[in-house]
C-alpha cells in the first residue's frame, strides 16, 4: 500500500530546540528505487527535523502525503543526457519554472537545508540553494551515463553541494571520477535503509502461507526479480535462468514485480521495447504463458519475497541493489551482480552469490547448485537476514544523515 514504508523513528525525544528545517527536492513523481529511498528518508527525518518534500504533482507526493510529510507541488523535470536539442531546451524551461517555485518554499528563511534527491534535482535545486545562501546536500543515488553531458553535470553539482552521499562506494567512485580531490573530498557513503519491521525474517509459516496466496505449492521453485522493468536491470538474464532451471524443475516460476517505469522522451533506453522483448524471448525459449509471471507494481513486496527462493539481481551496474537488501532481511538468499555496489554487502557464498551478468551459464549452473541443496539454500537465507538486520535498519539511515544534515547548517 502506498502508505507503507520506514516508520517515523522513536528517537524523536533527542531533537534539539532548534531543530533543522530541511526540504527534500525530487525532480520526478514517479517512485521507483531512489524514491522509495527518499519516503523513508524523510518519514525517518521527521521525528527529528522539520521535514517539507518538494516534487511533481503525482505518486511521490500521494505517498509522502499518506505518511504525513508536508508536501510542496514543482513542475516536473525530465532532465536528460541525451544529445537532443529539442528536449534540453524544454528541460532547461521546465528546471526554470521549478526553481522559480521552489525559491519560494526557501525565501524568508523557512528552510535551513536543501537535500536534492539526485543529481538531476541538484542541477535546477543548486542555483536556488546558492542564491537563497541555504547550504545544499546532493544525494547521488546512480551512476550517470557517460560523454560530456554527464561529467558537465557532475561537476557543475559537486562545485554547488556543500556535502554529497552517495549510496555506496561505488557510486561514490563513478561520481568522483576525473573530479578535483577537494571536490571528491566533500563525498560521504551512506547506506540506503531498509524497512526491517516490513521486511520481517520470514518462518516456514510465512513461506507456506505466501505460496498458498499465491497460488504456487510448497515444492515449486520460485524465482524472482524485483525492480523497475528497464534493459540495465537484467530482466533478459533472469528470463534465460528459468529457462534453465525448469530444463531439471519443470514446474519452475519467475515473479517479475515491477512495471516499466520511465519512459519519457528524455529517458536513456526504450524501456516499453525491452519489455516486449522479454515476451518474445521467452517465447523463444518455449516457456509457458504462466512460467513468467508479471506482477506489475506492487505494495506486498515482502510476502512476494516470504514465498520466494532465490532473488535474482543480474543488473549490469548496480549503483546499490535495495531488492537485494530487502530480500535479505526477509532470508532470501540473492545471486547477484558483482557489478557495482552489491559486493560491498553481499559475502560471496555465504550471505548470496556474486556473479558477472555477462556469464549467463554461470547464474544458472549457480541457481540450480542452490536450488538443489534447500540446507544450504536455508543457511545462507539465515546468514543473509543476519547481515542485513545489522546494517540496514531505517533508525541508523536517519541518523546517519540528520548529523549530516544538521551539521550543514552550522
Amino acid at each position: 500500500m502506498a502508505g507503507e514504508g520506514c516508520a517515523r523513528s522513536p528517537a524523536s525525544r533527542l531533537m534539539s530546540p532548534s531543530p533543522p528545517r530541511i526540504l527534500h527536492v525530487s525532480h520526478t513523481s514517479l517512485v521507483s528505487g531512489a524514491e522509495h529511498s527518499l519516503l523513508d528518508l524523510a518519514a525517518g527525518l521527521s521525528a527529528l527535523a522539520d521535514v517539507q518534500l518538494a516534487a511533481p504533482h503525482g505518486d511521490l507526493l500521494e505517498r509522502a502525503r499518506l505518511r504525513g510529510i508536508s508536501t510542496v507541488p514543482v513542475r516536473q523535470v525530465d532532465l536528460t543526457f541525451k544529445a537532443d536539442r529539442t528536449a534540453l531546451a524544454r528541460a532547461a524551461l521546465d528546471a526554470g519554472i521549478a526553481a522559480r517555485e521552489l525559491s519560494a518554499s526557501i525565501r524568508g528563511g523557512r528552510r535551513d537545508v536543501l537535500h536534492a534527491n539526485s543529481v538531476r534535482a541538484a542541477l535546477f535545486g543548486g542555483p536556488v540553494a546558492r542564491r537563497h545562501r541555504v547550504p545544499l546536500v546532493m544525494h547521488v543515488r546512480d551512476v550517470l551515463p557517460g560523454g560530456l553531458a554527464g561529467r558537465a553535470a557532475r561537476r557543475a553539482t559537486a562545485h554547488q553541494a556543500s556535502r554529497i552521499v552517495a549510496i555506496s562506494a561505488y557510486a561514490a567512485r563513478a561520481f568522483c571520477d576525473g573530479l578535483p580531490a577537494a571536490l571528491a573530498a566533500r563525498v560521504t557513503v551512506v547506506d540506503n535503509p531498509v524497512d526491517l519491521r516490513r521486511f520481517a525474517r520470514r518462518d516456514a509459516g510465512a513461506r507456506a502461507a505466501a505460496r498458498r496466496q499465491l497460488g504456487l505449492t510448497e515444492e515449486q521453485p520460485v524465482l524472482a526479480i524485483v525492480g523497475q522493468i528497464t534493459a540495465w536491470k537484467g530482466h533478459d538474464l533472469a528470463v534465460r535462468v528459468l529457462a534453465a532451471v525448469r530444463a531439471r524443475h519443470p514446474d519452475a516460476v519467475l515473479l517479475v514485480v515491477g512495471e516499466v517505469k520511465f519512459v519519457s522522451a528524455a529517458t536513456t533506453l526504450d524501456n516499453p521495447s525491452f519489455r516486449r522483448d522479454l515476451e518474445r524471448l521467452a517465447a523463444e525459449l518455449d516457456l509457458p504463458a504462466d512460467a513468467v509471471r508479471y506482477l506489475g507494481e506492487r505494495g506486498d513486496v515482502p510476502r512476494l519475497l516470504e514465498a520466494t527462493d532465490l532473488l535474482l539481481a543480474p543488473s549490469t551496474v548496480e549503483p546499490f541493489g535495495r531488492s537485494i537488501a530487502e530480500a535479505m532481511a526477509v532470508g532470501v538468499p540473492a545471486l547477484a551482480t558483482r557489478r557495482g555496489g552489491p559486493p560491498e554487502f553481499v559475502e560471496h557464498e555465504r550471505t548470496g552469490w556474486l556473479l558477472d551478468p555477462a556469464d549467463a551459464a554461470g547464474w544458472s549452473a549457480t541457481a540450480l547448485a542452490a536450488l538443489g541443496d534447500p540446507e544450504r539454500l536455508a543457511r545462507i537465507g539465515g546468514a543473509a537476514a543476519d547481515a542485513a538486520r545489522a546494517r540496514f535498519s531505517c533508525d541508523r539511515h536517519a541518523a546517519a544523515m540528520f548529523a549530516l544534515l544538521d551539521a550543514v547548517r552550522a
